[in-house]
């Protein structure tokens, strides 16, 4: 079911092709490309930052691993919400805020995207190619998501819906961001129909092995049942207690969620053009997500 407006001025509607930015969605294929270097044996999951990369100043860079940095427990501190108002190469951020004091790694959960930038940065040592060809190579040109992209400038493709945030019922325009700068965080764009043909690639074992797929989506309870790159739960709000992966993603009016049912077919995608949908709830079952999802089963 797709609902929904693309611009509002020109009351043009939306359809299963439109693109929309999916933020921290990107996160996901993010952690599936580092999972298919496990499996092609050129990382593993205990691997560190030094293992790959020669960054000054970065704590405990010869201890924080590669599951750390997909699961948020690097210790690493939340870059500035400055970081986006002007263009910063992956490096420039990497050393502009990853070499702030952080904590002992493996302890909690800290959500922060320089974590996946890190792992883009990653990626690209350990293949030879930039994250953007290993995207492509790896995940949108087997799987023919051709509506799907990574922004690399302040410029949004076409047809990349625009978004916009709402504040005391009146409308306003979003901040004039560099989105590039979110890269292997969050700088991707995608429709409903390219990220279904994703989500069920990935829980059919199309991406990565079924070994590493048990790795990705085993979740700790300690850590707000977070997973590698998602997070895995069993819904309580669902007869038989299905095992649910979820994904959620928010950039000022860009908001957007996944849930699926890892045994079976049953997907819910949302994606939103305004902040009116908050994509980070859990817990109670009347909000959006939680609601549509349980319709899904019914």
């Amino acid at each position: 079911m797709i609902k929904g407006t693309a611009n509002l001025e020109e009351n043009q509607p939306i359809d299963s092709n439109a693109k929309f930015r999916i933020a921290s969605i990107t996160k996901l294929f993010t952690a599936v490309i580092v999972m298919q270097l496990v499996d092609e044996e050129k990382l593993n999951l205990e691997s560190t930052i030094d293992d790959f990369l020669d960054y000054e100043g970065i704590a405990f860079a010869d201890q924080i691993t590669v599951k750390d940095l997909l699961q948020h427990t690097s210790g690493l501190r939340k870059e500035s919400s400055l970081s986006y108002l002007k263009a910063y190469t992956s490096d420039q951020l990497i050393e502009k805020y990853a070499t702030r004091k952080a904590a002992k790694p493996g302890q909690k959960h800290y959500y922060n995207n320089l974590d996946y930038i890190l792992l883009g940065r990653i990626i690209e040592v350990s293949t030879g190619k930039s994250f953007e060809e290993n995207l492509e190579s790896r995940i949108l040109q087997p799987l023919k998501m051709k509506n799907t992209g990574l922004i690399t400038d302040q410029e949004l493709p076409e047809g990349v819906v625009p978004d916009f945030k709402v504040k005391a019922g009146q409308r306003k325009e979003s901040l004039n961001i560099h989105i590039e700068n979110f890269w292997a965080a969050g700088s991707m764009f995608s429709t409903t129909s390219d990220l279904l043909s994703f989500v069920e690639a990935l829980k059919t074992g199309k991406l990565i092995s079924q070994e590493n797929m048990k790795s990705m989506f085993t979740s700790s309870p300690s850590l707000g049942y977070a997973a590698l790159g998602c997070w895995t739960f069993n819904s309580p709000f669902i007869d038989n207690k299905p095992r649910v992966m979820e994904r959620r993603g928010g950039i000022l009016g860009s908001t957007s969620a996944i849930m699926t049912h890892l045994d079976g077919p049953e997907t819910l995608i949302i994606l939103s053009n305004t902040n009116e949908f908050d994509p980070d709830t859990f817990g109670v079952q009347d909000n959006l997500k939680e609601y549509l999802f349980k319709r899904v089963f019914e």
